[in-house]
């Protein structure tokens, strides 16, 4: 845990101008990359939050970068998508979790140990009996509130929902719901750490203190109203046994001030590659460059893999590209999102108010966390998006190794997917270890991962950019529907992976027009 230093203006203008290392400009370089993780990924930037000063800094920085490549300003005259958001900051006296009550002492929870604010949480403090939700879900296929009551009480939930669900899953559905339950805390329980992970502003309650709360605190609440722990309780939630009860004995008390500041300019920067001219289509290429800034206790989250990394790869595919002055049939957008970390905000302005008319999308890549884990790209996407993954295929045969995995709505593809553009999701596979700590560090980044995602992301951009088959069609958002409706009907276990064996089926999950995208899943699948 590193605490904020003291700005300074000379340390930030020297890492604004710092060289990158020498390479061939015209390839993906992964010790350049590193070198524009190390500008990012500094306590300079103190976190690159949108819609405050640091990632404001970061957009400008980032424009600039645009602007020595020769890439297009996407309306002429500015590098940047600006849209208007909301933006929690925590001031005061710092945040505190206590339980009491049970066997065993009075506990005071270490922040980031035990516990960590969620984004866009309320604001209180509040002292009050707990109960537990299992998921936290109520709606006409299931009540987890059933037998409980949580007026005036702290609600304990977990991450996730069962399969079938969807808005369920988000952490903020739950959190607005125990409100409007009458709970006056929330706490999500999940994992070893405490991850400061996103409410969404549409989900904010201004009087809601709402915090993650790791395995072993969670497993210390439990244990004082003797109940089972926390990885007994998911199992039975997973076998589909409904598990809600009060926490008899236990009073926890919960203290955040954090306060939502409305209406704050924030940009995606777009930086554009014109076609040849042949088609009046664009492929866009993305990755988010902000990340969550700077905790109550002061502490910097620097984000080198979540999303440096990425934001680093995509710069130099688009340095890699126009180097060699290629002209593809499509028109390329570089898109840095701004907020992903905020609820995707970024991403859905551009999507509802988009600079270039989104039937004109062929497709859409979006890279998130590639510089830790292994060197082997998950690219997801194809599950919802079957006719329009058929340029994936031949992929091994150029040297990479690819796993698909079915997509979720945590990253800046999914406002592409649900309005009708094929979206593919990239990230390298294996352990992220930092995720949303303090300790994303550049010291932790692999340069030959960027470097492989890089080259991997530039081949599909290439693909994308010249591929014969028509992207562009009508009905392409009712297909989506269809698969994602589909797919999560038949559950997680059968949606994340299909069969790969015999041929392909016309029946089920998967439509007729599939069988190519499933084609390139198993042959995937096969080499990893």
């Amino acid at each position: 845990m590193r605490p904020m230093p003291p700005p300074h203006p000379l340390l930030a203008l020297a890492l604004l101008a710092a060289p990158l290392a020498a390479a061939d400009p015209a390839e993906v370089d992964g010790a350049r990359a590193l070198e524009t993780v190390k500008v990012l990924a500094s306590d300079a930037f103190e976190g690159r939050k949108s819609g405050l000063d640091s990632g404001r800094r970061a957009e400008e920085w980032m424009a600039e970068r645009l602007d020595a490549l020769g890439l297009k300003k996407w309306n002429g005259f500015t590098y940047f998508h600006e849209f208007k958001g909301s933006v929690t900051e925590e001031s005061g006296a710092p945040p505190r979790f206590e339980v009491s009550g049970g066997p065993g002492a009075d506990r005071t929870g270490v922040f980031l140990e035990d516990y960590v604010t969620l984004i866009y949480s309320g604001k209180g403090v509040v002292a009050a009996p707990a109960v537990f939700a299992g998921y936290g879900i109520v709606n006409d296929r299931r009540n987890d509130y059933a037998g409980i009551d949580p007026k005036g009480k702290v609600v304990v939930a977990v991450r996730g929902a069962p399969p079938g669900f969807t808005e369920e899953r988000y952490i903020g559905y739950k959190s607005a719901l125990a409100a409007d339950l009458g709970a006056v805390g929330f706490l999500l329980v999940e994992g070893d750490t405490a991850v400061p992970g996103t409410i969404q502003e549409e989900y904010h309650r201004e009087h809601l203190p709402a915090a993650w709360l790791s395995r072993p605190a969670a497993d210390d609440l439990f244990a004082r109203a003797e109940r089972p722990n926390l990885e007994t309780l998911k199992t039975k939630l997973e076998a589909g046994e409904m598990q809600s009860f009060p926490l008899d004995g236990v009073t926890v008390r919960l203290e955040i001030h954090a306060r939502l500041l409305r209406d704050k300019p924030m940009r995606n920067v777009v930086g554009v590659w014109p076609g040849d001219g042949t088609t009046q289509e664009y492929v866009v290429l993305g990755a988010h460059l902000d990340h969550v800034g700077v905790d109550a206790a002061g502490n910097v989250y620097n984000g080198a893999d979540d999303n440096a990394s990425g934001s680093a790869m995509l710069l130099e595919v688009a340095r890699a590209i126009a180097a060699k002055g290629e002209r593809f049939p499509r028109t390329i957008l570089f898109v840095w999102f701004a907020a992903e970390e905020q609820g995707l905000s970024g991403s859905w302005a551009f999507v509802k108010n988009p600079p270039v008319p989104l039937e004109k999308i062929a497709v859409m890549v979006n890279t998130d966390m590639v510089g830790q884990g292994k060197p082997v790209m998950a690219v997801g996407g194809a599950e919802v998006y079957p006719r329009d993954a058929h340029w994936l295929g031949g992929l091994k045969a150029e040297g990479f190794e690819t796993k698909p995995f079915r997509s979720q709505p945590n990253s800046d593809h999914y406002p592409f997917q649900t309005s009708g553009v094929p979206a593919f999701f990239v990230h390298t596979e294996g352990p992220h270890p930092n995720y949303h700590q303090p300790g994303d560090d550049v010291e932790n980044i692999k340069p030959e991962l960027l470097e492989t995602a890089g080259r991997f992301v530039r081949a599909l951009a290439v693909r994308a950019a010249t591929a014969d088959a028509p992207f562009v069609r009508e009905r392409r958002h009712a297909e989506y529907l269809w698969h994602a409706k589909a797919g999560t009907a038949s559950g997680a276990r059968r949606a994340t992976r299909p069969p790969c064996s015999g041929r392909a089926s016309t029946t089920g999950t998967r439509s007729r027009t599939s069988a190519g995208a499933w084609t390139w899943w198993c042959a995937s699948s096969a080499a990893t």
